[in-house]
């Protein structure tokens, strides 16, 4: 047998966080021997456990050991992590530490170092010379470095526990997406977010996709983006291809966005728009020759919002400003992401869900779709912190500009 002990603090009971670790425990096919455990009398005090863990192999004991870490778990007798080199470029040694996207810390000789750059899914390099420890993509190790491995030595701080919602309108609204809550609440915390971002010096991150064009919403966005509500633009070939159309010839797939009717040749609009970018070298030197005057793309380059835009293999064209390389896009992504402590994804399941994945679990995030099952994949992949909103987009934007 494979066993190891872990304290836990937090509210255990309240926050079902108990619940949930003995509930894994055993689902896991291990067992449980609840040691101690001290109940915290009023809302605000805190509930302490102790928890001996038994598991038939390695392997469940440390998936249980970081599941426990989630959720505050740490072992009373901390010890060094295990370090292994990478065996070639681009190889993790075997039983690497798979990361959240939580504050991570890890022992080393003695000494705790907190994980640069956390997000999930990545490896953990430890430099000793340098006595750091970092978050690592596959595709980056090199042969020789250092890497951790098992659960061993690495302690995860989860997100505080607030306090329960205050005010909650309806008992029986209680699911986290529904297409029946209350949005004016849920959009007036946005808002209050991306103000209290700015106020901090913090940068805040708009995710879109085409839809944002599509529903009539790119003149709203354009605005935001003037009143430097967001610092940082993510978004694809398609989200930009069609604001530009939009821009040139009043249409978005070719359907004539005042009038919500097809155009005659319209389909190959925004081909041509495309077309029309790359003849003026790129969407600034269209700006600067007066070839683009208006839309999401003129009002995020003029105002000096930072704008990065991914491809995918159904994109036509692209635009000169697309990265095709979907490595680099991740390392120019990951990159922009620091000092991001507002997301606002919109209308976009595939840019939601990739950045996602790069957002450390402290960034506050919300996902805006008509389609439930776009917040529930993006919550589903490991994005826990995200607030969900289940509404159209062009709604969405023309509320929230009446708030920040």
């Amino acid at each position: 047998m494979f066993v190891t002990t872990v304290q836990l603090e937090g509210h255990l009971l309240d926050s079902l966080i108990l619940s949930k670790i003995l509930d894994r425990i055993l689902k896991s096919g291990a067992s449980y021997e609840l040691l101690d455990i001290s109940v915290g009398r009023l809302p605000h005090d805190v509930s302490k456990a102790k928890l001996f863990i038994r598991a038939e192999d390695q392997a469940t004991l440390d998936a249980l050991t970081v599941f426990v870490g989630e959720h505050g778990g740490k072992i009373p007798e901390p010890r060094d992590v295990w370090l292994m080199p990478s065996p070639a470029d681009g190889v993790l040694p075997e039983n690497f530490y798979s990361t959240t996207n939580l504050e991570t810390h890890v022992r080393v000789n003695g000494k705790e170092l907190r994980v640069e750059g956390e997000s999930m899914d990545v490896a953990v390099a430890v430099y000793l010379d340098e006595e750091r420890a970092v978050s690592t993509a596959m595709n980056e190790a090199k042969k020789g470095d250092l890497f951790v491995v098992g659960s061993e030595g690495v302690t995860i701080t989860p997100l505080k526990n607030g306090e329960r919602k205050k005010n909650e309108l309806f008992g029986f609204m209680q699911s986290e997406v529904s297409v029946e809550k209350p949005r004016y609440q849920s959009i007036e915390h946005v808002a209050a977010a991306l103000r209290e971002s700015r106020e901090r010096g913090g940068k805040n991150l708009l995710v879109i996709g085409p839809a944002v064009v599509h529903s009539g919403a790119s003149e709203v966005v354009a605005k935001l983006l003037k009143r430097k509500i967001f610092d940082v633009l993510f978004g694809g070939n398609a989200i930009a291809a069609h604001d530009i159309e939009n821009a040139l010839y009043g249409t978005s797939l070719g359907v004539d966005l005042k009038k919500s009717i097809p155009v005659k040749g319209g389909h190959q609009h925004h081909l041509r728009a495309i077309n029309t970018i790359r003849a003026a070298g790129g969407i600034p030197p269209a700006i600067e020759k007066s070839v683009l005057t208006s839309g999401i793309m003129h009002a995020a380059y003029t105002s000096g919002v930072d704008v990065f835009l991914g491809g995918s293999i159904r994109d036509d064209g692209p635009l000169p400003e697309v990265c095709t390389d979907m490595i680099e896009a991740k390392k120019i992504m990951r990159g922009k992401l620091e000092g991001v402590e507002v997301a606002v994804m919109v209308a976009t399941a595939l840019h939601s869900i990739a950045t996602g994945n790069l957002l450390k679990a402290s960034v506050r995030t919300f996902c805006i779709d008509i389609n439930t099952e776009t917040v529930t994949k993006l919550m589903d992949r490991g994005s826990h912190q995200t607030t969900p909103i289940v509404m159209d987009c062009e709604s969405f934007f023309r509320e929230l500009s009446e708030l920040v």
